[in-house]
């Protein structure tokens, strides 16, 4: 066995988890986002504004780069 084949017995599926957890992270921000802006919306109402505590001034909305 060649010194390539370990090297690519090694980093088997490797790829594929770094997929994984790029869909996780960002289906992660999609939920964190969502909510951020959804409690916003409803602070600013009138009537809901007793019920939500809205979100601190440093809980900003994180922008994602699609390329």
């Amino acid at each position: 066995m060649g010194k390539a084949a370990f090297t690519d017995l090694k980093y088997q599926g490797y790829q594929e988890n770094i997929g994984k957890f790029i869909n996780s992270l960002r289906n992660r921000v999609i939920k964190y986002n969502k909510a951020i802006v959804s409690k916003r919306v409803m602070g600013s109402n009138p009537f809901f504004s007793w019920l939500i505590i809205e979100p601190d001034d440093d809980m900003v909305v994180i922008k994602m780069k699609v390329e």
